[in-house]
Parts: structure tokens; C-alpha cells; sequence
């Protein structure tokens, strides 16, 4: 028994000495470069699909199966509606859940893959721009697009959780390359939006890194932007640099481009006044930084100023300038105009200087437009009063304002010394109106003469000009070019624009037309597709008036093309350009695509003028039957005040059989035509011009310029078929002489 425990002591000894090594363990996976950025915004997987409704989801279901392909919904998706009418937004929504529904399996697999990857980050992408105030407060005042509002703020309910887990998941992996892009530059901006600046440059200068050769022009932006907040002048200064070198191509690209320029010049005073310290320069830095877009960095300035000069004027106006624009975001603008008059109203402020008097002069304005202005409509007597006491104090305020900015002063004198005498003419300001504006021109011109480079003036110039009844004379005038550069202001060169193309529409010749396309083609590129879409639009009724006049056919395809341009970018312009692009349609011998673009014009309830959209498709050969009860149920529903639109009048006067009827309607249309704003309205019935026309003289508040001078008048074009002309008007009968009674024979 020893000797074996013995044996199997020694065996023991034997085998542990010569045991075999133990297999190696797998090589350790390296960590993500991004683990940090992981652990930051993770969070627990919350699907959406389970919640959606169990009948709308059978049907998105069923629809989605029709091609299975969630890249096609969800790769390019995006919350920009504002092009859209709402039956257009309710399938970009639909398409939004389609993807979820697709998406959603794959991307929420426990263990990931390839293709479960991808699908998360097209989720990711879809949820990042749900996370948005801008889908929050749309719902909040959303039409009705086909999709149940409870629904929709599950979307938004859900969209934070969502775009964090997904946004961890892909960088966790690592991939797809593109998904870890659209991460990056979706945390870069919120890193921005949250004022952390020095996070968001970081980022975005680790998406071009990755990206290297394949970084785009926007890429780059995104970095020479973000430099800029982050202080790093020479960073910025290298992503310009990189975004010449790339292509050019979009008007918006030229916009960046300059954006990133001015801005870095900004950056280089902001830097210089570091060095400064002073309550001057501490105020220059604040504006500076408003100017960048450094939102935190100004809040945190404006706090260091309220506390060392809480009784400076200077920060006092920049202050309510701030609380100012959150509450007019908020739609509070009468609100917010009687606390910044709150604000300013304390008479021991010191440093009262141009900005406080500007800013106190919007306030009134304000104040004469929300509370005098109504007051004026029901009570012409009363708020006239009330109205002419607001302006008086007005006038006193711009006095003030003469010693240091003189240019701006005198256009608000030249307005208020007008506007005083017609508010106090109360049952006479009609024709006091229409004789001020076809007069005004002249004043308005001596002013630029002695303030050039004032934009107010150049204001009171163009609206002036749109109702001098010497049109050509007009026309000159406006196509001086303001001393203003262009790329300041940019919404100046715009209304010169549209004044001169509302004069070339009078005119109607092609030397008038080629004025009015020069300066269109003088707006620089801007960041505003509302901007950009009245250019494009612009640019086609160019085309389409010179079409109009020679006669040249191929004209119509090239406006054609504008008016699909700016009808993509921007809902304002819908009826509109759709109505024109049904006439174009109608030209070129296309009736049933033309009656439709008319229909859909027609139906376009965000304009006044969709009655004209029904008047083209009852003036085609195919409608002539029904043409007569057509006209008459328009001017039944479209009429104002009792009164229809003249055109349809002349129509109807022309269209009946009815020598009654004809004659009614004649004369309305003459009686109109007597109105004094008509006798000034800038139209061209005869070559199929109808205009529509915005105008308005009045103040308003601007947390940027403090005052806004809000002087426009133009027309916007309306194609329609040459009116036909009215019946002449009845001559009196005379009086037949009773006969003589015969002598009885």
C-alpha cells in the first residue's frame, strides 16, 4: 500500500512537472476610439415600432413590403417642410415610420451585424433630426397632414433616447464608415448648440480626419465654424483654405464661404479686445460674439456687464435685446415690446446713445402697430388720436438719434412728418395716402443724396418708386445701386429687386426687363431658402414676360425651370409659381397638365389670389361651356366687402349674355378703377399680368438693429390670359317729348 501511494506520489510529481502549457487566450479586441464618446451618450434600447397603433401599423406594414427598402426612406430624410403642403409632409412621415418598421428589427439585434449596423445608423439619422425644437414646436400648431398628432410627440417623445443608444451602438462598432460620420457631425452640433465649443471643434475636426480627401466643402464649413467658436483663428483660417479648394455648387456654398470669412475677422477683434479691459470693449466682444453665433460665450459676457455697469444704457439695450428675441421666438412680440419700453424706461440710465434711442423708437412702433393700429380700424376718429400721440413721441425719440446716426433719423422723420398729418385727416386718408406715395419719390431721393449707404432711405426710395406714375423714370432710380455692400444687405438688395421687376411688369418692354434681371442677379447667395426661392421665381417671370412680349416660345421652358426651383424650396411661393407653371403648360399645348397645375394652384389655401388659378382653367377652349356659371361662383366666393376682384369682373362683363349682368359688372370695374391705390396699383390686365401686392410703411423692433423701418411695395406675378375688354359704358337714353294731342278735326 506505500509503495503505491509511494508510485503514485512520484507519477504525480512527474506529470506536474511536464504538464502541457495551457492554450492561449484570444488576443483582447482593441477599445473603440471612441469609448469615451460611448459611455457619454448611451442609453438603453427603447424600439418605437411596439408602440404604433396596431391598425396603423398593419397598414404601414403592407405599404412598406412594397420594396423593403429602408436606405431609400431614411438615408437623405429630413425635417424641412417648408417647401411642403401638408399632404407632402404627411408622407415624408409616413415614410419616417415605414423606415422605423423596416429598420427597426435588425437594428436592435442583440448581437450586432453588418447589415443590423447599417440599419441603425439610418435610424440614428431619422431620430437626429426628430430631436429637434423645430419638430416639437411644429406639432404643436401642425395642419392636418394625414398623421394623428399622438403619434407625432410619441416621435418627438421618443427621438432623445433613440438617437443616444443608436448614435452609441455605431461608434461602439466602429462602422459603417458613414453611419460613424453622421454620428460625428451630429454630436459635433449638438456639442455647438450647447455651447461647448471646444468639444464640437474637436469632433468635427476628427470627421474630417477620417474623411480625409472625401471631406466635402460642408465638411470643412462645419470645422472653420466651429474653430471660430472655439478661438482657434489659424484652424478656421486652414478650413477656408480647404473650402476653396472644392467645387462650388450651390449659391449656399458662396454663402459659407463669406460667412466663414467675415467671421474669421470677427474672431481676430474679439481676440485683439482680450487685452482691453474696458466696458467698451466688453460690449464690442458681446456683440461680436452674437455675430459668430457664440450664444453662451455672449451670455456669459452680458452677465459680467450687467454687473459691472448695471445702470449703463448700452447694456441695458443689449440685455432686453436678448430677453427681446426669446420672447418674440415665443410669439409674445407685444409682450416683449412693453418689457424692453419697461427696460429702457428708467431716465437714470447713463450712455444713452444710438442703440437705446433705436431700440426705443421700435418699442413705440411696436406699441403704435399692436395696440393704436387695431384701434384705428374700428374708431378711425379715436385711434387716429391715439395713433398720432404714439408717433409725436416717436418723432421726439428720432431727434435724439440725429447726432450719431443722422442717415437713419432722417428717413424716420421723413415718414412720421408725412404720417402725422394723414392719421389726423381722419375720413380723408385715402386720397392723402395715394398722393403721398405717388409723390414721395423726390424727398426720398434728396435724402440719399445727403445720406448715402443709409439703408432706410434706400427703403423709402424703392416704395416710393413702385407707385410714381412715371414708371421709367421709376425704374432708374431704383436701378442705382445702394451704397449699402450687397452681401450685408442682402434683404435690401432683394427689395430692389422686386421693385424693379415690378415696374418692369408695367412696362413690359425688354430694355425695362433686363434692368429688373440685373438686379436680381445683384442679390448675393444667401442662407435663406425664402430668399432664394423669390430670386428663382424672380428670374422666371423675367423669362416669362420677355416670352409674353416677343412672342419667343423658347422662353417658356427656361422659366418654367425657375419657377420648379423655387416652388421646391419654399411653400410661400406654391400657388404662385404652380399657377404660372400651369400657364406655361397651356402654351406649349399641354391642356390637361395644365388644367391640373391649375386645380392644384387653386386649391393652394395659403394665397388670396387662387381665385385666378380657376379663372385660367375656365378660360381654355375644353371649359367654355361651363365658363359663364364658373365665373359667376368665383365672383360670388371670392369677393371682398361685397366687392369681387376686378378681373373676374371684366370676365363676367365680357362672358354673359346678360346685357344687365354686362353692364353691372362694367361698372364696378370702372368704380374701382376711380379707388385713388388703384389708380396707383402697378398692374398689366392687357398682356395677361395680374399682380398681387404687399405693402407696408411702419415700425418694428429688431434685437439686432433695434428699430426696423418696415417700407416695401412690390407685385408678384400673376400669368393669366390678356383681359378682354369691357363693353362701352350705356349713353343715357333722353327723354322722348310727349307728342302733341291732335285738334279734332
Amino acid at each position: 500500500m506505500s509503495r503505491l501511494l509511494i508510485a503514485l506520489t512520484v507519477a504525480a510529481l512527474s506529470c506536474k512537472s511536464s504538464a502541457p502549457a495551457k492554450p492561449p487566450l484570444p488576443p483582447e479586441e482593441p477599445a473603440s476610439p471612441f469609448a469615451a464618446l460611448v459611455a457619454e451618450v448611451d442609453t438603453p434600447a427603447q424600439p418605437v415600432w411596439p408602440t404604433v397603433p396596431a391598425e396603423l401599423a398593419a397598414d404601414l406594414a403592407k405599404t412598406a413590403a412594397a420594396t423593403g427598402d429602408a436606405r431609400a426612406r431614411l438615408a437623405h430624410w429630413d425635417f424641412d417642410v417648408a417647401a411642403l403642403p401638408p399632404a407632402a409632409i404627411g408622407a415624408k412621415l409616413r415614410a419616417a415610420l415605414e423606415g422605423i418598421h423596416l429598420a427597426e428589427p435588425s437594428a436592435y439585434n442583440a448581437t450586432p451585424t453588418a447589415a443590423g449596423l447599417a440599419a441603425a445608423g439610418l435610424l440614428h439619422h431619422l431620430w437626429n433630426e426628430l430631436d429637434r425644437p423645430a419638430f416639437q414646436q411644429w406639432i404643436q400648431s401642425a395642419p392636418d397632414v394625414g398623421v394623428d398628432r399622438k403619434l407625432l410627440e410619441i416621435l418627438a417623445a421618443a427621438a432623445p433616447a433613440q438617437r443616444r443608444h443608436l448614435a452609441a451602438k455605431v461608434l461602439a462598432a466602429g462602422g459603417p464608415p458613414d453611419a460613424v460620420d453622421d454620428v460625428l457631425r451630429a454630436l459635433s452640433e449638438r456639442a455647438r448648440d450647447a455651447g461647448d465649443y471646444a468639444k464640437s471643434r474637436a469632433l468635427a475636426a476628427k470627421l474630417v480626419e477620417r474623411r480625409g480627401g472625401a471631406a466635402t466643402l460642408d465638411d470643412w464649413y462645419r470645422l472653420g465654424e466651429a474653430s471660430v467658436k472655439a478661438d482657434d483663428k489659424a484652424g478656421a483660417e486652414a478650413a477656408l483654405a480647404a473650402m476653396k479648394q472644392k467645387p462650388i455648387e450651390r449659391r449656399l456654398d458662396q454663402a459659407k464661404l463669406r460667412e466663414v470669412g467675415k467671421d474669421i475677422a470677427r474672431l481676430e477683434r474679439y481676440l485683439a479686445l482680450q487685452a482691453t479691459n474696458t466696458i467698451e470693449a466688453r460690449i464690442e466682444q458681446f456683440d461680436l460674439s452674437r455675430a459668430m453665433g457664440r450664444s453662451k460665450t455672449a451670455e456669459t459676457l452680458l452677465a459680467d456687464l450687467k454687473r459691472l455697469a448695471p445702470g449703463d444704457a448700452r447694456v441695458r439695450v443689449r440685455s432686453a435685446a436678448l430677453s427681446f428675441e426669446g420672447m418674440a421666438q415665443a410669439g409674445n412680440m407685444l409682450q416683449a415690446a412693453g418689457f424692453v419700453a419697461q427696460e429702457l424706461g428708467d431716465p437714470a440710465l447713463t450712455n444713452q446713445d444710438a442703440d437705446y434711442w433705436s431700440m426705443l423708437i421700435g418699442a413705440q412702433g411696436a406699441h403704435a402697430m399692436g395696440e393704436a393700429l387695431p384701434l384705428l380700424f374700428q374708431d378711425r376718429v379715436a385711434g387716429g388720436k391715439k395713433m398720432v400721440e404714439i408717433l409725436k413721441s416717436i418723432r421726439e425719440m428720432a431727434v435724439k438719434l440725429e447726432a450719431t446716426r443722422p442717415g437713419r433719423a432722417a428717413a424716420l422723420e421723413l415718414v412720421l412728418d408725412r404720417a402725422i398729418p394723414i392719421v389726423e385727416k381722419a375720413l380723408a386718408q385715402d386720397v392723402a395716402i395715394a398722393d403721398l406715395l405717388k409723390g414721395g419719390l423726390e424727398a426720398a431721393l434728396a435724402l440719399r443724396a445727403k445720406h448715402p449707404g443709409t439703408p432706410e432711405i434706400d427703403k423709402l426710395v424703392f416704395t416710393f418708386a413702385t407707385f410714381t406714375p412715371d414708371r421709367q423714370r421709376a425704374l432708374d432710380v431704383v436701378m442705382q445701386k445702394p451704397g449699402s455692400p450687397a452681401d450685408e444687405e442682402i434683404e435690401l438688395y432683394l427689395q430692389r429687386a422686386r421693385t424693379a421687376l415690378t415696374l418692369a411688369i408695367v412696362l413690359a418692354t425688354p430694355k425695362a426687363v433686363a434692368a429688373a434681371r440685373t438686379a436680381i442677379l445683384e442679390i448675393e447667395p444667401s442662407w435663406s431658402d425664402q430668399i432664394e426661392a423669390h430670386r428663382e421665381a424672380m428670374l422666371g417671370d423675367c423669362d416669362a414676360i420677355t416670352a409674353t412680349v416677343t412672342k419667343d416660345p423658347a422662353l417658356w421652358a427656361s422659366a418654367a425651370q425657375h419657377y420648379e426651383a423655387a416652388r421646391a424650396m419654399h411653400r410661400e411661393l406654391h400657388a404662385r409659381t404652380t399657377n404660372n407653371l400651369g400657364w406655361i403648360a397651356l402654351q406649349q399645348g399641354n391642356v390637361a397638365q395644365a388644367d391640373a397645375l391649375f386645380r392644384a394652384s387653386g386649391e393652394d389655401a395659403t394665397s388670396e389670389r387662387r381665385w385666378l388659378a380657376y379663372l385660367n382653367a375656365l378660360a381654355t377652349p375644353a371649359r367654355a361651356a361651363e365658363r359663364l356659371d364658373g365665373l359667376r361662383q368665383l365672383s360670388i366666393g371670392s369677393a371682398k366687402d361685397g366687392k369681387p376682384p376686378s378681373t373676374l369682373l371684366v370676365w363676367l362683363a365680357a362672358t354673359t349674355t346678360d346685357p344687365k349682368e354686362a353692364a353691372d359688372a362694367a361698372r364696378k370695374v370702372r368704380e374701382d378703377a376711380a379707388d385713388p391705390f388703384n389708380q396707383i396699383k402697378p398692374s398689366n390686365g392687357a398682356l395677361g399680368f395680374e399682380t398681387e401686392g404687399a405693402f407696408q410703411v411702419g415700425l418694428g423692433m429688431s434685437s439686432r438693429k433695434f428699430y426696423d423701418l418696415n417700407a416695401n411695395a412690390y407685385a408678384n406675378l400673376w400669368l393669366m390670359p390678356p383681359l378682354p375688354a369691357l363693353p362701352p359704358p350705356a349713353s343715357p337714353t333722353k327723354p322722348t317729348k310727349p307728342t302733341k294731342p291732335t285738334k279734332p278735326t
